[in-house]
């Protein structure tokens, strides 16, 4: 949109965005989890994922 003189309009959307995101809740919302829990699997198993990842680069 910035690209075709639409400025003003992006802006307004991502200001709505923002605040939308920032707007007190009703509800707290649930606790995260860490970043190590959501990737054991490849922490633990390091070969294996990086054999994956490099098939995926290999492809590309």
């Amino acid at each position: 949109m910035a690209e075709h003189g639409q400025d003003d309009e992006a802006s307004a959307i991502i200001c709505a965005a923002t605040a939308r995101l920032h707007q007190a809740r009703k509800h707290q919302l649930p606790e995260l989890l860490p970043l190590a829990q959501w990737f054991n699997a490849i922490l633990d198993r390091p070969r294996q994922g990086r054999r994956v990842f490099e098939r995926r680069h290999r492809s590309r």
